[in-house]
This record gives structure tokens, sequence and C-alpha cells, in this order.
């Protein structure tokens, strides 16, 4: 047993370093030479700095830090309630909240479009009462889909961590004279951070990396995951340091 799992140790690490490692090093290595010439410099990323083309690293940190905000937001109470409460039909619920993780992202984009776009049927409806909506558009839709499909990496491990804590911790707060909220707040919350902190990393990591949803809702604003996807296709060459290199245009 021992060998066997030394075997397929060996072997995963071997796929990681050819299929990952190796073209993410042939990318860092490429961004750190002039072009033709193959000399080291660090120009490319002053020119990154420096150009407003690149504004769209910007803007995707900013939309990744407000949906991880916001997911935990949603996430952290709807946890608590699922650990903590005896709600009617909770692992309905429970199903119910995992399943934006099955569609994929650009999907809820677009249900996005279709109700509060420019020709929107909620947005057209408002309009016709003479209730004006304002664009959905840019850094808001796009933050609102991330939150509403992001949050249930936020949910499950926060549910864990809930889970994991014994309630005889709490009910031994509770009877020295902490109040519910007090306990939760100095308790039970400290306890579970790690499992906060690990769904909120991962609601940024996946906001920050999306393509699909900048793709339906960016419109001209510049994303992280447009420009590399339109830097790799308008690349001609074999050069793989496409994604990387300041290539200002």
């Amino acid at each position: 047993m021992k060998r066997f799992a030394t075997i397929v140790t060996l072997a995963a690490l071997v796929l990681l370093a050819v299929f990952l490692l190796y073209p993410l090093a042939l990318v860092l290595d490429a961004s750190v030479r002039v072009d033709g010439t193959g000399s080291l410099t660090l120009g490319n990323y002053a020119a990154i700095v420096k150009s407003r083309y690149y504004l769209g690293i910007g803007n995707s940190l900013f939309c990744a830090a407000l949906a991880t905000a916001f997911a935990c937001a949603i996430g952290i109470p709807l946890a608590f309630c699922l650990a903590r409460i005896d709600i009617p039909g909770r692992a309905l619920l429970l199903t119910l909240a995992s399943l934006p993780l099955v569609l994929p992202s650009f999907v809820s984009a677009y249900a996005l479009v279709l109700l509060f776009g420019h020709a929107g049927v909620v947005t057209t409806a408002l309009r016709g009462i003479g209730i004006p909506i304002g664009s959905i558009y840019g850094v808001p839709g796009i933050v609102i889909v991330f939150t509403l499909t992001l949050y249930p990496y936020v949910v499950m491990p926060v549910l864990a961590g809930f889970q994991a804590v014994d309630a005889s911790m709490e009910e031994a707060a509770c009877n020295l004279g902490g109040s519910r909220p007090y306990v939760i707040r100095t308790v039970l919350l400290p306890i579970v951070m790690p499992a906060i902190l690990a769904g909120g990393l991962l609601v940024f990591i996946e906001a920050l990396e999306n393509f699909g949803v900048p793709a339906v809702l960016a419109e001209d604003r510049p994303f992280l995951a447009v420009d590399i996807f339109k830097l790799f296709a308008g690349e001609s060459d074999a050069n793989p340091a496409a994604v990387a290199r300041s290539a200002c245009s």
C-alpha cells in the first residue's frame, strides 16, 4: 500500500510539473526577456505600470475584492443558520444554495442581461411606469453576478467549520454571562476564521480569473482575463509571453 501511494504521488507530481509548472515557467521567463535579444529586463513590468491599457488589472482586483466581501456577507450567516438553527427543509435549502456552482458563470451574467439589460424585461417594465434604472453593465453587474454565483464557496467550508465546533463551548460561554451575539463574535467566529478565509480566498481567485462574466458585462472596460484572451488571440507567432509581456499598443 505504501509503495502504491508513493507511485501515485510521483505520477501526480510529474503531471503537475509537465502540464502546469513548465508552461508557467516559460511564460514567466519570457516576461523578463527583451523581445528579439533574449536579455534579462524588468522593463516589461515597468511598462505595465505606466500604461493605461492595463487598467484591467485594477478593475479585476476591485471587483474580486467587492465580490469576496459580499459573498462572505451572504455565506457566513447562511452557513450559521444551516449549522445551528433547526430549519425545516434544511437539506433542500443546502441543495438550492449549492446550485450556482452547477451553472457556468456567464449563463448567470446573460440571465442578468435579459432582466436588467438595456432592453431587459425588468428594465422595460420599470421604464414603462416611469421608474428610471441605471445600467447593469460594468462593475455593478459584474459584482452582482460574482456574488450570487460564488457565495457557495463560502457557505461550504464555513458550514463545515460551524458543524465541527462543539456546541458545549457556546453553552459554557453563555453560562458565564455572555450574550448570544457576544459569544458568536468572540468564541465561534475566531474558531471558524480559517474556514472563512479559505472560502473568501476561493471566491477572490475565482472572481479574479473569471472570463465569462466580464466578457458579457464589461462592455468597453478593461478586465484582466478578457485582456489576456485578447493578447493570446492576437498573437500570431510562437511566443508564449503574450499574456505576460507589456506589448503596449
